[in-house]
C-alpha cells in the first residue's frame, strides 16, 4: 500500500490530481489506515498510469470513465474501445484542420507587419475589420 506521496511519485502525477482524479470518479476512493491517511493499492497505481497516458493523447475524462469502465468489466468489449478511439481520432484531425487554420491566419497576419515600423498596427487592424483572412 502506497501514500499518496510515494504513488504520487511512482506514477509522476502530482497529489492534488490525484486527489482531483477521485473527486471527479476516475479513482475510486481508497482506503484509509487508523490515522486516516489514504492507502493506495498496486491497482491504484495502474490505474493512475492509465489516466496519465489517456490524457496525454487527449482523452476527456468522459472518455476516460468510459475506457475504465470497459476495462473494469470481465471481458471488455474491444469494440466499444475502438469505437472510441476512433471518434477521438477524428475529433483530434479535426482540431488539427483547426489550428492548421490558425496557423495560416496567423502567418498572413504577420507578414502584414514591417515590425512596429508603422504608425498603425496593421495586425490590429486585421483583428478590428470583419474581413477574415
Amino acid at each position: 500500500m502506497y501514500r499518496i506521496g510515494e504513488l504520487s511519485r511512482l506514477c509522476g502525477i502530482k497529489a492534488p490530481t490525484i486527489r482531483y482524479f477521485e473527486n471527479i470518479g476516475l479513482l475510486d476512493n481508497p482506503a484509509r489506515n487508523d490515522g486516516n491517511q489514504r492507502l493506495y493499492s498496486e491497482e491504484d497505481c495502474k490505474h493512475l498510469r492509465f489516466i496519465k497516458k489517456g490524457r496525454e493523447i487527449g482523452f476527456t475524462q468522459s472518455e476516460l470513465k468510459t475506457l475504465l469502465g470497459l476495462n473494469d468489466k470481465c471481458s471488455p468489449n474491444c469494440d466499444e474501445v475502438y469505437e472510441l478511439t476512433k471518434n477521438h481520432l477524428n475529433v483530434v484531425k479535426e482540431k488539427i484542420k483547426d489550428l492548421k487554420k490558425i496557423e495560416k491566419t496567423l502567418l498572413t497576419l504577420s507578414t502584414l507587419c514591417k515590425n512596429g515600423d508603422e504608425s498603425d498596427c496593421p495586425i490590429l487592424d486585421s483583428l478590428y475589420s470583419e474581413i477574415i483572412l
